[in-house]
């Protein structure tokens, strides 16, 4: 009888989605890294270490969420993604 508990696997958290439905956090992380690598290759972006596409990965992620946060918004108008959207704000000055 344990055999058959032995191949349990934990199922991710859920992440709420816009239309609030939901996904897997796994799921979620999967569906931003290729967001991310779309990105890359709409602005042609490449990076020299693993450590520098990890930071801009990480500044987009910032400017993806504060994207999400301001369509919520239902503004007048439209912001989306740019060559700058990997930039940290020490990139901008």
């Amino acid at each position: 009888m344990l055999s058959s508990y032995t191949n349990y696997q934990r199922v991710p958290p859920c992440v709420p989605t816009a239309d609030y439905s939901c996904v897997s956090s796994t799921s979620a992380q999967m569906t931003q890294d290729m967001k991310f690598l779309g990105y890359i290759a709409k602005y042609g972006k490449s990076f020299t270490t693993s450590n520098e596409f990890q930071k801009r990965k990480t500044n987009w992620q910032e400017t993806d969420d504060w994207l999400t946060n301001f369509e919520a918004t239902n503004s007048s108008f439209t912001v989306g993604h740019n060559k700058f959207s990997d930039w940290s704000a020490e990139d901008k000055k």
